[in-house]
């Protein structure tokens, strides 16, 4: 490691401090800020220090809030550059996990976020539900789920609350949930576009969820996800997340660098 840092030590500090940022940058909100980390005093030897050890002080205590079952609200950034506000689990009254031999599969601790998620699904509710009432569906569905299947949701009016926590596997894509980050939109978008404000949301997410070490395959609609999954198999097939909002998740992949998405 000796010879990485020898050349340039400004330029090796900007290198430093965006991987230490890309692992995981997450601020806290009002109500926990004193838990967490100050950004603005990460010195150049605890960004070498995290570069060779894969952890530090600042990731690890950032890192804890991802396994928070009743966490409040916080702004969400893993490449450093775009951030976006999260509504927690405990401002909107999620109420406990049922974990009853139900999935509720922990990610990796000491793993960065990166690591965790190789691709993103976007869903649609379908029926329109309050996150409130999403999670009571998805506990008592004939299949029961131990909490929310989808880690972010996006109501009508643009606002993005944390669904599942991300330091868990989530439950939303059959057979296809390791490593599978999945967001869902409130309504049903088969023949109407998604609210403007909607997609707003959804870009800006997918910005600051943006980073180099993740989502290697790419961005994909749910349906667009079933077919390379279950090709020339229709009866894993499936219109969600709706024409409407599948198309512009499309685009948001291209637009965004998520790689090449396959259309069905």
């Amino acid at each position: 490691m000796g010879n990485r840092f020898s050349n340039g030590r400004g330029k090796t500090l900007k290198n430093l401090l965006k991987i230490c940022l890309a692992s995981l940058w997450i601020l806290a909100s009002a109500a926990q800020a004193e838990a967490l980390p100050d950004w603005a005093e990460i010195k150049f030897n605890a960004a070498e220090q995290a570069l060779k050890n894969q952890t530090s002080t600042c990731h690890q205590a950032a890192l804890q809030r991802f396994f928070e079952t009743q966490g409040a609200d916080y702004t969400l950034s893993l490449n450093g550059n775009a951030h976006v506000q999260i509504i927690g689990r405990k401002t909107w009254g999620a109420g406990p996990v049922i974990p009853d031999g139900r999935s509720f599969k922990p990610h990796a601790a000491q793993a960065s976020v990166c690591s965790w998620f190789r691709r993103i699904t976007v869903h649609h509710t379908h029926t329109a539900l309050s996150i409130q009432a999403l999670q009571t569906f998805h506990q008592n569905q004939e299949d029961p789920k131990a909490d929310i299947a989808y880690h972010f949701y996006i109501n009508a009016e643009g606002q993005i609350y944390e669904a599942r926590p991300l330091g868990y596997m989530g439950s939303h894509a059959e057979g296809d949930n390791s490593q599978n980050l999945g967001i869902v939109l409130n309504g049903d978008f088969s023949q109407v576009k998604p609210d403007p404000r909607q997609l707003t949301a959804l870009k800006n997410l997918l910005s600051a969820l943006r980073c180099a070490c993740g989502f290697q395959e790419g961005l994909f609609s749910h349906q667009e996800r079933k077919a390379l999954r279950f090709p020339q198999d229709p009866l894993h097939y499936t219109d969600c997340p709706g024409q409407e909002l599948a198309v512009e998740v499309y685009e948001f992949a291209q637009e965004l660098g998520f790689g090449p998405v396959t259309r069905h």
